[in-house]
């Protein structure tokens, strides 16, 4: 391989990095302490004992034991799955899925 092949690819890889990177999502796992529709919020308790407030919007995706459901079919203590974005130091949720309904 030549120098300015390797240069090349370092470069691409650089450029796709600093593109996908922040588009990846974070999971967090918690049970649901709040759930409010008018705020588009909800607060989860995490594995630390930590109150996690979440931001959410009409994309954002809910299953319950596998099918796609409803915000409105969440409950107060039921334990979830939370896949989010930070956005303007927000965490947005982008999906929720349900692993235990109380």
């Amino acid at each position: 391989m030549t120098r300015t092949t390797k240069l090349q690819g370092l470069v691409a890889l650089g450029l796709m990095l600093v593109v996908v990177l922040p588009l990846m999502a974070a999971e967090m796992r918690g049970t649901i302490k709040s759930l409010s529709s008018a705020k588009k919020e909800l607060v989860l308790t995490d594995s630390t004992h930590k109150d996690v407030t979440l931001r959410f919007d009409e994309k954002t995706k809910v299953f319950i034991h596998g099918k796609e459901r409803k915000l409105q079919d969440l409950r107060k203590g039921d334990e979830a799955v939370f896949v989010y974005e930070k956005t303007n130091n927000e965490l947005l949720a982008k999906e929720i899925r349900c692993i235990h309904i109380k």
